[in-house]
């Protein structure tokens, strides 16, 4: 369909407002022609909808990016799109097709869904390459905490845009 995260972003309000489907903006990546887009938005609404693949069956280690602070995976896409298609790339999205938070109690319960979500798809012993801005560095992290602590390779973590808060940063009490 082309365009820019501004055009997608107005798009899907478009679509909420005349049509009356309140989907999230990543529904695009799965669905990514106007066809498939009009038959996802026909179909009912993926409460469970996580998880968004690029460049599935590359032959390096999986990248896993996790949502930012307001729960989109936006940014993703475009480093798929820089890593090539020899880079399998999950996205965990922190809202459902339907704009709706996924809630948890606490970072570490969060972070063990997550685990299971891509343990599940990658199994316990393929390497991971983990990739969180804003909140999603927060979450990144912890799960390679729980991810190493349960026998599986983390290549790397990157975070972006993850400050750590002062009142908690390492030193500061």
């Amino acid at each position: 369909l082309g365009g820019d995260s501004t055009r997608v972003a107005g798009l899907f309000a478009a679509i909420a407002d005349q049509l009356g489907y309140d989907r999230s903006p990543t529904l695009l990546f799965e669905h990514p022609t106007p066809r498939l887009l009009a038959e996802a938005l026909r179909g009912p609404a993926d409460l469970a909808g996580e998880l968004v693949c690029f460049n599935v069956g590359g032959a390096e280690p999986p990248v896993v990016v996790v949502h930012d602070g307001v729960g989109e995976i936006l940014h993703a896409r475009l480093l798929a799109e820089r890593l090539g298609s020899d880079h399998p790339v999950l996205a965990i999205r922190g809202v459902a097709h339907d704009g709706q938070p996924v809630a948890f109690a606490s970072l570490p319960e969060l972070a063990r869904h997550y685990v299971g979500l891509v343990t599940d798809r990658f199994g316990r012993t393929t390497p991971l390459r983990l990739v969180g801005s804003s909140f999603g560095g927060f979450a990144a992290f912890e799960m390679a905490a729980q991810l190493q602590r349960q026998g599986t390779p983390v290549e790397v973590v990157v975070l972006g845009d993850a400050v750590w808060p002062a009142a908690a940063a390492p030193g500061s009490g």
